[in-house]
């Protein structure tokens, strides 16, 4: 019986921490598209900023 109820506990916790490991990965991978995003957005005003002085 204690055999089972060990198992049983470690699924459960191994469970717990696949599901906390995905969600933090989640977050994780939302928080660093955010970021790369508004890079992105920063990069291409910064291009039209140059080809208008460039071109003015």
């Amino acid at each position: 019986m204690e055999e089972t109820f060990g198992e049983t506990l470690s699924i459960e916790m191994t469970n717990m921490l696949i599901m906390a490991i995905s969600a933090l990965l989640v977050q994780f991978l939302a928080g660093v598209q955010m970021t790369t995003g508004r890079a992105r957005m920063s990069d291409l005003i910064v291009q039209q900023n140059h080809s208008r002085s460039s071109t003015v």
